[in-house]
């Protein structure tokens, strides 16, 4: 495992990230949809690792053909 891997990404960071907003991170957390580590009562962190097992099993990729 790298050591990037291993990096603790903030709420803000994951956002700025996928484009999305801070809230809709939460959801995802609250939802317990990505693995996370509560740091404390209102921080909860994602690693890099974590956030790649998320948008492997959530993204879907569009198949274009060639004409």
């Amino acid at each position: 495992m790298t050591s990037i891997e291993n990096k603790f990404l903030t709420v803000k960071e994951v956002a700025k990230k996928l484009k999305l907003s801070s809230r809709t991170i939460q959801r995802i957390i609250k939802e317990r949809k990505i693995e996370y580590v509560q740091v404390s009562k209102r921080a909860p962190r994602i690693t890099q690792r974590a956030l790649d097992k998320y948008l492997e099993r959530n993204t879907q990729y569009a198949e274009y053909q060639q004409k």
